[in-house]
């Protein structure tokens, strides 16, 4: 999981947004906002049989 983890906060911080990585009650999540346009995102990350399941809400905050 940390790979997959490592791959979407690496590509929020060079699309310009901010990234804190959590787990809470065993819920890894990812989230960030980009203060030029209020653009705002969270990821969450599950453990599966086959890997790694991810799920992104997202806005361009228009």
């Amino acid at each position: 999981m940390q790979d997959v983890v490592d791959y979407y906060y690496t590509r929020a911080k060079r699309s310009g947004f901010s990234a804190e990585y959590q787990i809470r009650a065993g819920e890894h999540t990812l989230g960030g906002v980009r203060d030029n346009d209020g653009g705002a995102y969270v990821v969450t990350f599950n453990k599966t049989a086959g890997g790694t399941a991810v799920d992104i809400v997202a806005n361009n905050g228009r």
